[in-house]
């Protein structure tokens, strides 16, 4: 009778060491380190350099950022990118210097949790910081602006005007002006032009009145 019911208490033995087993096994799932918090800003091509691409920013647990810069166009060396203050027009001091862009993958991720200066920065805090993210065209100088995007006060909104600007006295010259909001509520004004000198600045303004009586200039813009 005792040998009748061994294979069955082995067995139940057996088939209770691999349950635990197994059990011992399992991982406790792992804590997800990012919130689902993300915003996306699309970068805007400078001084002709054909860069442009978007910039994304993803919000971890921590409260810190991981900043993921992806660029299009053609650049044969890894590209710095900077989160600077003020405008990408003006521009301003660096605030935070980001990993380069790959000339290979074309790509910059970079986790931010301080400043250049040492202070915290949050996810928060770079949604509502008076800067832009600047992408140099030249690897060497800092200066440079191959490819821009505003940040908090500074984004664009998508209210734009555009006019068109024809030739005058035979000039040749032709563009356009286009007024776009910021969500500060101020106005950027870009003017583009084709059939410009190479190598020449051309001052440009918005004045009173139309061009045939002409009038006080009341705004100066940047020359083109």
């Amino acid at each position: 009778m005792r040998s009748k019911y061994t294979p069955i208490l082995t067995l139940i033995i057996l088939f209770g060491a691999c349950a635990a087993f197994i059990s011992c096994g399992e991982k406790e799932p792992e804590v997800a380190d990012f919130t689902g918090d993300k915003v996306e800003y699309t970068l805007r091509e400078f001084n002709g350099s054909g860069l442009s691409g978007k910039v994304t920013f993803e919000e971890r647990v921590d409260n810190s950022t991981r900043v993921t810069v992806d660029l299009n166009g053609s650049f044969a060396a890894d590209l710095p990118v900077q989160i600077r203050n003020g405008d990408e027009v003006e521009g301003g001091e660096i605030l935070v210097i980001l990993n380069p862009v790959s000339f290979s993958s074309k790509t910059s991720v970079t986790e931010v949790s301080q400043t250049l200066g040492g202070s915290q920065i949050t996810f928060q805090s770079l949604l509502t910081v008076n800067g832009h993210i600047r992408v140099n065209s030249d690897p060497l100088d800092l200066a440079s602006v191959g490819a821009a995007v505003g940040l908090g006060e500074n984004e664009l909104l998508s209210d734009s005007e555009s006019y068109t600007i024809s030739e005058s006295s035979g000039s040749g010259v032709n563009g356009t002006l286009t007024f776009t909001k910021r969500k500060a509520g101020h106005t950027l004004a870009t003017l583009s032009f084709t059939g410009t000198q190479d190598g020449l600045l051309h001052p440009a303004g918005i004045y009173q009145n139309n061009s045939d009586l002409g009038g006080q200039e009341i705004i100066q813009l940047n020359a083109i």
